[in-house]
């Protein structure tokens, strides 16, 4: 509100026309104008006389002002990210004289003005960028109130990685540090690999992304890439000894990349290079260093098998009634599984069984190739000549004639039924209680089992 622009014009009538003016503002005399202007608020009495001193007229008149006008700032929020629209600004004005906007409605005229051409005639403000905002305020009388208000943002979250590459091929050491500005900390560091932190270390060739988080909630998302360091490793291709005792192992290193020149020590002091032939068994180590300085060290271990040994349990064809009752079950031991076998039988198993006397030889082969020969005897008793029954056919007893030990004797029927058993304390058998037919008598000696048919009448 301007102060001093009231104004008060009288108009006097009657008596003899020459008149005169005497005004007082809150009873001290204030002007004899007839008219006055720029008066500031107060009361005003005016005494108007003519030149014949007739009754004096009197008036007394207020003049009034509104409030100041005036506009400030209830609620404002600021941007929390830089670049967003988010801020959001509300005033209140108090003061001067509203206007009539439309039917029943008053209010003031807003003219605000904002960074980039900015301009609104709305009241309040929301989904505004960063900035400096002015608002000017219009009431009803033209008076105006102006208001300023600065929209803050944080500064703009910057990220920036440092890295440090892997030193050597496959060495999986590089490392990134990452340097945040801006926004509000703390900052919180995701990291693609699930890892966390603003730095991470020992790190293997790839591609990593990165989102570092502000206190505000505000993102920054990163991407780096670890370069694998130039190639610098070697292939090896190991041969074990094949046979025991063979000392034919070899180990090829087959060397890819290196920058030149490039080294090679072996732990024994050879001076073969890449590949060793025809070695022994031991520990081999071997150091290469590149023209970097990179290192490669790795150690190989050439086993000697052991030797290939075929023994077996034999089981000899004794049995009286079964001439190939014989059975070789091998066991082998040493060489490099698994083996297979190869019998002047022609049998490709392992264990042979139901075999006659003889002499058998197997032919063990391992998995590298080695072979071991072994040869086996079946023995059988020579047949019992001296085994005799008589008298043949028989009525009362028999007698048993044997060149070999009899421990036993038995007599079956024909239907597998043992009739008789009886401990060999004597050559005869009593076989009156037996009825005419054909038996069945089994001799057990001391080299198995023998039998032979009898009659009885």
């Amino acid at each position: 509100m301007i102060a001093g622009n009231g104004s008060i014009d009288i108009t006097a009538t009657g008596g003899n026309g020459n008149y005169r003016f005497t005004w007082e503002k809150d009873g001290s005399f204030y002007s004899s104008s007839e008219d006055l202007s720029g008066l500031r608020p107060g009361n005003y009495k005016v005494t108007v006389t003519d030149t014949n001193t007739c009754p004096s007229a009197f008036e007394s008149f207020t003049i009034t002002e509104p409030d100041s006008l005036m506009a400030s700032v209830v609620y404002q929020n600021n941007i929390l990210c830089y670049g967003d629209k988010t801020g959001a600004v509300s005033v209140q004005v108090t003061g001067g004289i509203m206007a009539q906007v439309s039917a029943g409605m008053y209010d003031y005229f807003y003219k605000w003005t904002g960074p980039g051409g900015f301009t609104s005639s709305s009241r309040n403000l929301q989904n505004i960028s960063a900035g400096h905002y002015q608002l000017t305020v219009t009431d009803n009388n033209g008076c105006n109130a102006v208001l300023d208000v600065d929209v803050l943002q944080p500064d703009d979250l910057v990220v920036t990685p440092q890295t440090t590459d892997i030193s050597c091929f496959g060495s999986d050491n590089a490392s990134v540090v990452l340097s945040v500005t801006g926004g509000v900390p703390p900052y919180v560091a995701q990291w693609s690999n699930m890892a966390t932190g603003l730095a991470q270390y020992n790190l293997s060739a790839g591609q990593y992304t990165i989102t570092v988080t502000d206190a505000n909630s505000c993102q920054k998302t990163v991407q780096v890439t670890i370069v694998q360091a130039d190639v610098f490793t070697i292939h090896p291709v190991v041969k074990q000894i094949s046979c025991h005792g063979a000392n034919d192992g070899s180990i090829k290193l087959h060397l890819e990349g290196g920058k030149a020149p490039v080294t090679l020590q072996w732990s024994d002091n050879s001076n073969s290079g890449t590949e060793r032939n025809n070695i022994g068994p031991g520990t081999y180590s071997v150091t290469l260093t590149d023209g970097k300085g990179c290192v490669i060290q790795q150690t190989f271990v050439i086993v000697d098998p052991e030797p290939l040994v075929v023994g077996a349990a034999v089981t000899q064809a004794f049995d009286c009634s079964n001439p190939a009752s014989g059975a070789i079950d091998l066991s082998v031991t040493g060489g490099t599984k698994p083996y297979s076998y190869s019998w002047t039988n022609g049998s490709t198993a392992e264990d042979i069984g139901d075999i006659q006397a003889g002499n058998y030889t197997v032919t063990v082969t391992d998995a590298n190739g080695c072979t071991q020969t072994a040869s086996f005897v079946i023995q059988r008793q020579s047949p019992m000549s001296g085994v005799s029954l008589y008298p043949n056919p028989a009525s009362d007893y028999i007698t048993v004639k044997c060149s070999l030990r009899v421990d036993h004797v038995s007599v079956f029927a024909l239907t597998g039924e043992m009739l008789l058993s009886a401990e060999n304390t004597g050559d005869r058998i009593d076989v009156s209680a037996l009825p005419k037919g054909v038996y069945i008598v089994l001799l057990k000696t001391e080299r198995g089992y023998c039998q032979q048919k009898m009659v009885k009448y």
